[in-house]
């Protein structure tokens, strides 16, 4: 049965693990995985991170990175015929900023239009033919961001994930590794 599951949690908090596991459980009735992968290799650190992300992973997954492009993403999910796991929105939403965002002091004039994007993904993935999971970080409990940049970044997550959350058929936040199913 399709659906869209959004999984929700800190950094560090086990979130893509529970992804994984989560896809992985769903694959003897559903197939492979198809993971969309949204991280860039921009320094040695996400380097090492991309690399940790791989390790996890299934080798028979297909990989697929798509970085920024939303149109892309949501031909995939109407057009793929496995259970699909994005990980994750927040990277994905940075490098839209800041690919599409020039001057980042304007960022607030584009945050109804990223907003509407990423709720027309979510409406794409729960019409899906297959299960998709969506990946996030929760990062508006901690202090408030010292910089407009980070105060505007925060806000804009938090609106796209209270859209996902709408749309999704099942809601888990993550805290120390453990799922808390929330909806």
């Amino acid at each position: 049965m399709a659906k869209l599951i959004f999984i929700l949690g800190g950094a560090r908090s086990g979130k893509s693990s529970f992804a994984c596991k989560l896809a992985e459980d769903m694959c003897p009735s559903m197939g492979d995985v198809v993971y969309l992968a949204t991280a860039e290799v921009t320094d040695d650190e996400m380097a090492r991170r991309i690399a940790r992300h791989k390790a996890r992973r299934p080798s028979h997954w297909q990989t697929i990175e798509e970085p920024r492009n939303l149109a892309r993403i949501t031909k995939i999910l109407g057009e793929t015929e496995k259970v699909v796991l994005l990980d994750c929105l927040t990277i994905l939403l940075s490098n839209i900023i800041l690919s599409e965002v020039k001057d980042q002091k304007d960022l607030y004039k584009h945050e109804e239009r990223l907003v509407k994007s990423f709720s027309s993904l979510a409406e794409a993935a729960a019409k899906s033919a297959f299960p998709v999971i969506f990946v996030s970080n929760e990062v508006g409990m901690g202090i408030c961001p010292e910089n407009y940049l980070g105060r505007v970044f925060r806000d804009l997550v938090g609106r796209i994930n209270q859209e996902i959350s709408r749309k999704a058929a099942e809601v888990y936040f993550l805290r120390a590794g453990i799922p808390q199913k929330i909806k």
